[in-house]
């Protein structure tokens, strides 16, 4: 069907302009796009403001306050004396979640094409607040949050393999594995044993996103960390999702089951290590919207299940590890990443900008026997201070009356997409996607993948002026190598084909 549209509405042809994927990640500030929105010119206490404008297009997870060292000043009482060029990073939370980092083939979230449509509105946002100082009892610095509990993360290495056991498939690039060697498993075991054969104790309240709850397939409990609530309407019970630390795996457990952690409990690491592949991605041909087939998920654990492996990491990012996996148990070493690729069911990619850099910091700590950690995602600006909270539910606007209007600038992406028309004619003016079509906000989620991507369009028109072109009735074609050259050959009533000597 898309061929067919290709061919309808020949040459009403458009194509992204590639981004610079350095620029774009040190304009976001490190801060993942495909959960992420920036925004500026906010009002002196934001915090009490932000839930109120993008509650209505998503959950949030935090914000992340940015400020620049410049020569005009302002005082913020939230963050204190400051530059004026300050900037937040809106950050939306992916329902039940239980990832520690961002996967290269998890799709934009929503919440994040909503916000950036409302730049899209005639009317900017805007706030009126009352300028008077509040007192410090009701600054939201001062509200009590959730805490987060006592478990710490395990130290993750930088380089170097690692002997492993998976413990959890997400699909057939992602997974969660423990370490296989001698203390890590004498550690879990000890651990389960003093969990198991002591009394426990429900928690006083659910102050902790930590817990102890009980796994359904075999009765015992296990160490668990609550990422969202549900409440069944038929029973009105309340059923929380819990992800187990030191496995990786969800499960729905009834709050009334789950117990507090005791000090002990907390002594040892998180022991889950969550992974991803590194320099492979799923077929177009198995998956045509950037997922593994279940095909690729059964050949997956058919190659890795109940085996000890061995992983090379790549890079060490956030809180997960990208890595090339293999099998030692047999006589010659089984590349998995690469039977992947050789059985059909991925294809090589190049990585993010991110995970590169923290690869190319590692080999240069390695070179000069440095031993800085690159841990997070690189190219944060140097200049610049930055303060996170957490997303506030509660609406506090009440606290303030009508007063000063702050016009808000945003939000905005780096990495949203700009078209242009292919044809010679089309090719000199400023190319417009029409605010009702379903592709007038686009994020490049893979920026590294810098081959042109085809849109078509069922109509095209000038703006009066003449210098805009309006597309209506889009279509963004697949992501497939070269089907933009291959497309304009095949409809094109005339094609000239000239032999490159410099090849």
């Amino acid at each position: 069907m898309q061929l067919v549209i290709c061919g309808l509405f020949y040459p009403q042809y458009f194509s992204w302009l590639p981004l610079e994927e350095e620029s774009c990640e040190k304009a976001m500030s490190g801060h993942d796009p495909k959960t992420t929105v920036m925004l500026s010119a906010l009002p002196r206490d934001p915090v009490t403001h932000s839930d109120q404008i993008f509650n209505i297009c998503g959950k949030g997870k935090a914000l992340h306050f940015e400020t620049f060292n410049i020569l005009v000043f302002i005082y913020s009482p939230l963050l204190g004396p400051s530059s004026s060029h300050v900037r937040v990073f809106v950050e939306f939370e992916r329902p039940h979640s239980h990832s520690r980092s961002q996967s290269t083939d998890a799709p934009v979230l929503d919440a994040v094409l909503i916000a950036l449509k409302r730049r899209q509105e005639r009317n900017k946002l805007a706030l009126y607040i009352d300028e008077s100082p509040l007192p410090s009892s009701q600054r939201n610095e001062d509200v009590p949050v959730i805490r987060a509990g006592a478990l710490k993360e395990m130290k993750l290495p930088d380089s170097g393999t690692k002997q492993i056991v998976i413990t959890e498939y997400i699909d057939a690039g992602h997974f969660w594995a423990q370490l296989a060697d001698q203390v890590a498993t004498t550690n879990m075991r000890r651990l389960l044993d003093s969990i198991n054969t002591r009394s426990l104790c429900p928690p006083a309240k659910m102050e902790s996103m930590f817990c102890l709850a009980p796994f359904s397939e075999d009765g015992l409990f296990y160490r668990a960390k609550v990422v969202g609530m549900e409440v069944i309407e038929e029973t009105n019970e309340v059923y929380a999702h819990v992800v187990f630390v030191d496995y990786g795996n969800v499960k729905m457990v009834n709050t009334g089951v789950l117990c507090e952690l005791s000090s002990s409990d907390t002594e040892l690491d998180m022991q889950a290590i969550e992974c991803f592949l590194t320099s492979v991605k799923p077929t177009i041909q198995s998956s045509s919207d950037g997922k593994w087939s279940a095909e690729a998920n059964d050949r997956f654990k058919q190659l890795t299940m109940s085996k000890y492996l061995m992983i090379q990491v790549y890079s060490h990012v956030g809180n997960s590890l990208r890595v090339d996996l293999y099998d030692t148990t047999s006589q010659e070493d089984i590349f998995i990443n690469e039977v992947l690729v050789k059985e059909g069911h991925a294809v090589h990619c190049e990585e993010p900008y991110p995970l590169k850099f923290a690869h190319v910091q590692t080999l240069a700590a390695q070179a000069s026997e440095a031993s800085t950690s690159v841990g997070g995602r690189g190219g944060r600006y140097e200049s610049s201070t930055t303060k996170t909270i957490p997303w506030l539910e509660e609406d506090r606007t009440k606290k303030y009356p009508r007063g000063r209007k702050f016009e808000l600038r945003g939000p905005d992406s780096m990495y949203k997409v700009t078209f242009h028309q292919m044809t010679i004619a089309g090719g000199n003016r400023q190319a417009r996607i029409e605010r009702d079509s379903v592709n007038c906000i686009v994020v490049n989620s893979e920026p590294q993948d810098r081959r042109d991507r085809l849109m078509v369009a069922g109509y095209v028109a000038l703006n009066p002026s003449g210098n805009t072109c309006i597309a209506r009735h889009t279509t963004l074609m697949p992501n497939i190598p070269a089907l933009l050259h291959l497309v304009a050959i095949l409809f094109a009533p005339c094609v000239e084909i000239h032999a490159c000597m410099q090849i």
